[in-house]
């Protein structure tokens, strides 16, 4: 039976399934294309590890977390500031240096991935990733580009040939299948560029199980910077895990929540650990028929 000849409802409940197949196969492609053995990762360098996980705002994070428990920042009611002039003499990482110049002011705390400088120095991490392969270079780039559009491409042309049909028949209610056309292919475009590849993700999961043992016991690390243990949580897992009773200004350092207002979808979401993504979802109803 010829799909384009099945009614509204139904035309829908099959378009459905396609985008489900093609969604499936954007993300299969991507698996064959970026999977392979994970490479090991400097895990000394809670930096990488944060970049890896969230970019240069999220070692930019784990850095300012590191300077205040170690007393090279402090707390200044709700902003933060350098501890001493002198401060970037007593560090040795770039990135630690730009955060600390970043707070020579008071700021805020949730500010600091907005450091230009921070993100400057950061580029190291990502040229050696993307060498490691697990974030996308240039070609990767291209080649998810190649295939999203293929894959938006075969989405889009179905759609629209079921509404051109719906239209010449005197159908004029396609708005759902507009709709759900425009969610799949947001849905290719979550699910296929991805911020890390899946390599890059079967890493950051094997950090997670490494540190297991960090998390379980993160109520018991020390403040005042003795060991590196605070910077490894917060690198692998989040802000999220570290314990505020012991840490109170991490609750300062975490990205503010975007509003309603503000439109998007909420929060950032550059911590996803599976080799797919997520999309929005449609709706339901009659197409034309």
């Amino acid at each position: 039976m010829n799909p384009f000849d099945l009614p509204g409802p139904d035309f829908l409940v099959f378009y459905f399934f396609l985008a489900g197949i093609v969604i499936a196969g954007v993300l299969g492609a991507r698996c064959l294309r970026e999977g392979g053995d994970a490479p090991r990762i400097d895990s000394s360098d809670p930096y990488m590890i944060a970049y890896l996980r969230g970019g240069h705002r999220e070692a930019a994070r784990v850095a300012a977390l590191s300077l205040v428990d170690r007393g090279l920042l402090k707390v200044k009611g709700e902003e933060i500031v350098t501890a001493d002039p002198s401060a970037e003499t007593f560090v040795r990482r770039p990135i630690e240096k730009a955060v600390l110049a970043w707070f020579k002011v008071p700021k805020e705390g949730s500010s600091v991935g907005d450091s230009l400088e921070a993100e400057a120095v950061c580029a190291k991490y990502r040229v050696e990733l993307e060498r490691l392969g697990l974030l996308p270079d240039e070609e990767t780039k291209r080649t998810r580009f190649r295939l999203n559009a293929g894959a938006v491409l075969i989405l889009a042309g179905v759609a629209l040939t079921k509404i051109a049909i719906a239209l010449a028949r005197g159908r004029t209610n396609v708005e759902f299948l507009a709709m759900l056309m425009i969610a799949s292919a947001i849905a290719v475009c979550v699910v296929g560029n991805a911020s890390r590849t899946v390599r890059g993700n079967a890493v950051l999961g094997q950090l997670k199980t490494r540190f297991k043992w960090l998390e379980d016991r993160a109520g018991s690390i020390f403040p005042g910077g003795e060991t590196n243990e605070l910077a490894i949580l917060a690198a692998v897992y989040g802000l999220g895990a570290v314990p505020s009773i012991l840490f109170p200004h991490a609750k300062m350092l975490r990205p503010k929540k975007r509003t309603s207002g503000d439109g998007g979808c909420g929060s950032s979401c550059s911590s996803c650990s599976s080799c797919g993504g997520g999309g929005c979802g449609g709706g339901c109803g009659g197409c034309g028929s």
